[in-house]
């Protein structure tokens, strides 16, 4: 399980965002919880007040698993590649 005890999350650049995960977690648990951010995000608008506009959110989710900087990199390659590409990765 993902908590807040073996996970941070970091804004690495702008709009994209990094979630370290201390301890190894299996793939499947990394999918639902990649699913479930990514289905939040398609659910929710958001309404800034006294404008009367909302805001859609779109998520792109990019995943390395490793040790290190060349980790993010490979997961900065990911989420780069899904957005060029505009597919599901997982």
């Amino acid at each position: 399980m993902l908590t807040s005890k073996n996970a941070r999350l970091f804004r690495f650049d702008g709009d994209e965002f990094v979630y370290v995960v201390k301890d190894f977690f299996n793939f499947r648990e990394l999918k639902e919880f990649s699913e479930s951010i990514i289905s939040f995000f398609n659910q929710t608008e958001i309404e800034l007040d006294h404008d009367d506009i909302i805001v859609k959110i779109s998520v792109t989710i990019g995943v390395a698993m490793g040790n290190g900087i060349i980790t993010f990199n490979h997961a900065a390659a990911a989420v780069h590649e899904a957005r060029l590409y505009k597919k599901k990765f997982l």
